[in-house]
């Protein structure tokens, strides 16, 4: 394959899916409101001696469900429009055109996730501002962040393939696969959950409390196994769509 075409399939993706959402001012019109309800919340909200910022941040826990989402409607779309035919007969491996579908419902997911994170920075920042250290130092929560987005980073790949099986399947002649694949969906979209403590995520103090953000060496050791698994399930469609996809 020429230096520079699987980039440009994944241009080509980012591009297909960006031309529906060209809203532009009004996303930033929007966004920014969202942001003043948002610090108009945190002033109100505030007063009440439990609140921290660092709430904000179990709204993480539904962005593996996200990815997956991101890369359902990738593969789908070849359906929607009409292009399955013409996608499959590109002159690529089944591996480079799936990857490139992969890697860019990565790069939106990862977009999300950060754009979110920034937001909820500020949100620490006015809070720590308005409320000092009754509420979640911006290094604390800085320091929350990281991990959290290293986690998300990590078990995102088990996601994206489940995604992308899950429409071959539902395209294919194994559709009888699909309740096992939607229990594997559940049980991969929890991962997340069960490796961060679930309600152990909160965080309170200041720079004295930095202790409990700090997740102990093997909720990163687990990021081995769900690689291989994201692997064999990646094959697992190139495989389907190989040999038992419906055109």
């Amino acid at each position: 394959m020429p230096q520079g075409t699987f980039f440009f399939l994944v241009k080509h993706e980012l591009a297909a899916r960006g031309s529906k959402l060209r809203l532009g001012k009004w996303l930033w019109i929007y966004g920014g409101l969202l942001l003043l309800l948002a610090a108009v919340a945190v002033a109100i909200w505030g007063n009440n001696a439990d609140y921290d910022p660092s709430y904000f941040m179990f709204t993480a826990y539904v962005f593996p469900f996200m990815i997956f989402g991101f890369a359902v409607e990738a593969l789908k779309r070849e359906w929607a429009e009409g292009t399955i035919g013409w996608w499959l007969s590109l002159p690529h491996s089944r591996v480079q055109l799936l990857g490139a579908k992969a890697i860019a419902a990565w790069i939106r997911f990862t977009s999300y996730v950060l754009l979110y994170f920034a937001v909820v920075l500020l949100l620490d920042v006015y809070s720590v501002a308005m409320y000092g250290d009754r509420v979640t130092s911006v290094k604390g929560m800085l320091v929350l962040e990281a991990q959290l987005f290293g986690i998300l980073v990590g078990i995102s790949p088990v996601m994206l393939a489940i995604g992308l099986l899950f429409v071959a399947v539902r395209r294919s002649g194994l559709k009888p696969l699909l309740p096992l694949l939607w229990l594997l969906m559940g049980i991969g979209g929890n991962v997340f959950g069960w490796m961060t403590g679930g309600g152990q995520l909160t965080v309170y103090g200041s720079d004295e409390n930095l202790g409990p953000l700090v997740y102990p060496i093997w909720i990163w050791l687990w990021l081995i196994p769900i690689w291989a698994i994201a692997a064999l399930l990646f094959a697992a469609t190139i495989k389907v769509c190989d040999k038992h996809l419906e055109r």
